[in-house]
């Protein structure tokens, strides 16, 4: 093919993404109002249109309601969600969710299991590997039926090259997870850092419909933070993200995971609150937490903590408004620096309305700019563990090559 006509292919592919984006945008529309939007000719749309009616990937809604006008009627039109499905795996640090779901994340069936650490990688890979199997069967998918697969991890990640990078407390080589899975699974796999892929989820799904500036924050077990600008995911040196977490709030304080020193993950991460609550343990102290836990102190563990926290114990008290503080004022310094028109809060940290609460009152003392506004909890609450791979899916291999 000459040069004019791989231009051309391009152009096509680019008229094609930007369609289905607009469509999922808006979830339905005239072929005319798409073609006005796009500055693209009636003709190009309505090839675009029956192309993808033919493969199915958009379907026909029936004429638009509108007030009586000359010529023919609107006929709208929307992606078709179920057209394909999507195998995702977000490999965290103490649990494995593996789902499969249709294309606007929708679940069909899911599975939860225990991350193996410490051990090697290719062990607890090939564990993955055959539950996904399995869930592919029970779910009675056929092969062609499914798009993709989706992988998300902690840690920074070579999208390019697939490969995780350092998947922090769960292996410290660098591995090659898209090779490995694609070549187990039998499909095309994309891998990204998990809070990145959270935010692909909200731009595709949630806020990023809206608005196009905003910041990501993910509190649970550790701290995960990414920014969009412009309607793009911002992406640093090394694929890294802008991580609030290590930003240095205690100069020479704890050893960080990440290698430095006094990162703001080693303050508020949940082992830490476990810590802290620990040393606080007392009938006097911590009297609710203390009957909860019939006065044992290996009561207080990662899971049980963040209802701990809201207890209103005068040692629970203090702990909060310390972490809080830390955080709060973390965050109202990239604020201040980015401006993002919203922030969206997630994660297991932000599962207590009464946390969320406080966090608000105390970033609106440090910038008074965000209120309950503008920080907002994400609507992903009961699909967290699931959206970001599934959205990986479906924005690298249906929006962004216009569903060729």
């Amino acid at each position: 093919m000459g040069r004019n006509g791989l231009n051309m292919e391009y152009v096509k592919s680019k008229n094609r993404s930007k369609f289905l984006r607009l469509l999922n945008n808006n979830e339905v529309m005239s072929r005319i109002d798409v073609a006005d939007t796009l500055s693209l000719t009636r003709a190009t749309v309505t090839n675009i249109c029956s192309n993808m009616i033919e493969k199915g990937i958009i379907i026909e809604k029936g004429e638009m309601k509108e007030k009586k006008r000359a010529g023919r009627k609107k006929i709208l039109i929307e992606i078709n969600y179920k057209y394909k499905h999507v195998l995702g795996i977000n490999i965290e640090p103490d649990f494995t969710y593996i789902s499969i779901s249709d294309l606007k994340g929708e679940i069909v069936i899911c599975k939860k299991i225990k991350t193996i650490s410490g051990g090697k990688p290719n062990d607890f890979l090939d564990v993955v590997a055959s539950h996904c199997n399995n869930i592919i069967q029970q779910a009675n998918i056929p092969k062609e039926k499914i798009l993709g697969v989706g992988i998300t991890v902690v840690g920074p990640v070579d999208k390019k090259k697939g490969i995780s990078k350092k998947a922090y407390g769960i292996w410290e080589l660098e591995i090659k997870v898209r090779d490995y899975f694609e070549q187990k699974l039998g499909y095309k796999v994309v891998i990204e850092n998990n809070v990145k892929a959270f935010v692909i989820a909200q731009i595709l799904y949630g806020l990023g419909r809206e608005v196009e500036n905003f910041i990501a924050l993910k509190w649970g077990p550790g701290v995960g933070s990414d920014v969009v600008i412009n309607g793009k995911l911002y992406e640093g040196e090394s694929f890294k993200a802008a991580e609030v977490g290590h930003c240095i709030v205690e100069p020479d304080g704890k050893q960080c995971k990440c290698g430095k020193r006094g990162c703001l993950e080693t303050v508020i991460s949940f082992d830490n609150l476990v810590k802290m609550m620990k040393e606080k343990f007392s009938r006097e102290k911590t009297p609710g937490v203390y009957e909860s836990c019939n006065g044992d102190l290996e009561g207080i563990s990662e899971d049980n903590i963040i209802n701990f926290m809201t207890y209103n114990d005068p040692g629970v008290i203090e702990i909060v408004d310390k972490v809080l503080d830390i955080f709060c004022l973390t965050v109202a310094n990239l604020l201040s620096i980015l401006a993002p028109n919203k922030i969206i809060l997630y994660g297991r940290g932000f599962e207590e309305q009464m946390i969320v609460n406080k966090f608000i009152v105390r970033c609106n003392h440090y910038n008074n700019a965000y209120n309950k506004k503008n920080i907002l909890v994400s609507k992903f609450k009961d699909r967290i563990n699931y959206i970001g791979p599934i959205s990986l899916v479906v924005n690298e291999m249906l929006f962004e090559n216009g569903g060729i």
